[in-house]
C-alpha cells in the first residue's frame, strides 16, 4: 500500500519537486528506519531504499518535463496570439486592417439588424497624398500615415468604434449605435484636427487635409451591407468633387 501511495504521490506532486520528495520520505522512511532498528526484513529494506531512489529520479525527471511542457505551451499561446494580432493589424499603421474590418462589419451589421440600431461607415482619404511622397519621399509619407491613424483613433475612441486602414491612403471607421448627427460631428472633428496637424520629419513640415464620406442607416433583414460602404464611398467622392477637405454624408 505504501509503495502504491508513494507512486501516486510522486505523480500528483510532480509540479512541486520538494513536495513530491517530502511525501515519499514521509511515507517510506519511518518504515525503513523501524525495520533497520528491529533488524527485520532487511532484504525488503534494501528494495525500499532502491525504490526511494527511483522515486527521486522520477520526481526530478517528471518535474523537469512538466515545466518544460508548460513553458512550451505558453510560448505556443504567445506565438498564436502574435499571429492572430498580425493577421488583423496593418503592419505600417498598427491599426486594424481591411480583413479585420470586414469581419467586424459583418458582425455589427447582423447585430444592428437584430436590434434595429443605427450603424455608420466613415471613409477618409488623404487629399493629394501622392504629392507628399513626391515632395518629401516615401518615408515621410509612411510616417504621415502612421500619425493620421493615431489621430483618427483619438477621435473615434469608443470600444465599439473600429478604425482600420482600408487601403493605400484610405481609412475606414465603423460606428455602431450612434445617431447621424453625432457621427457627422465626430467626422468633422477628425477633419479639422488633421487639417491643423503638422508632422515634423527631417527638418521639414508635412501637412495635408482629408476628405470624408459618411453613410448611415438602420438596416433591415433584406438590406445588403456592402451597400452602406458604397454609399460612404459615394459621399467621399462627393467631398472630393466639391473641393476636398470637407465632410459629406448620405442618409
Amino acid at each position: 500500500c505504501s509503495v502504491g501511495l508513494c507512486s501516486g504521490g510522486v505523480v500528483s506532486y510532480i509540479p512541486e519537486f520538494r513536495l513530491s520528495i517530502a511525501f515519499s520520505l514521509c511515507m517510506l522512511v519511518p518504515a525503513i528506519v523501524t525495520m533497520i532498528i528491529l533488524q527485520t526484513n532487511l532484504s525488503f529494506v534494501f528494495v525500499l531504499i532502491v525504490f526511494l531512489m527511483y522515486l527521486f529520479f522520477m520526481a526530478r525527471r517528471g518535474n523537469r518535463e512538466y515545466w518544460d511542457a508548460l513553458e512550451n505551451e505558453y510560448f505556443l499561446e504567445e506565438k498564436s496570439r502574435d499571429l492572430e494580432r498580425m493577421s488583423r493589424t496593418d503592419s505600417l499603421t498598427d491599426i486594424y486592417n481591411r480583413r479585420y474590418f470586414d469581419e467586424t462589419f459583418s458582425f455589427e451589421w447582423d447585430r444592428a439588424v437584430r436590434n434595429q440600431i443605427p450603424i455608420s461607415v466613415i471613409l477618409c482619404d488623404i487629399d493629394h497624398f501622392k504629392r507628399i511622397n513626391d515632395r518629401y519621399g516615401h518615408p515621410a509619407g509612411d510616417e504621415y500615415l502612421k500619425a493620421l491613424a493615431r489621430l483618427i483613433k483619438t477621435v473615434f475612441r469608443r470600444k465599439t468604434d473600429t478604425v482600420a486602414r482600408y487601403g493605400g491612403e484610405e481609412f475606414i471607421v465603423l460606428v455602431s449605435g450612434d445617431c447621424m448627427e453625432n457621427v457627422t460631428d465626430l467626422a468633422e472633428t477628425a477633419r479639422s484636427t488633421i487639417e491643423k496637424f503638422q508632422l515634423k520629419f527631417e527638418n521639414q513640415i508635412v501637412q495635408a487635409t482629408i476628405s470624408i464620406g459618411v453613410a448611415f442607416c438602420v438596416p433591415h433583414q433584406n438590406d445588403e451591407k456592402q451597400f452602406l460602404i458604397s454609399r460612404a464611398d459615394k459621399a467621399l467622392y462627393g467631398s472630393k468633387n466639391n473641393g476636398r477637405n470637407i465632410v459629406t454624408h448620405e442618409e
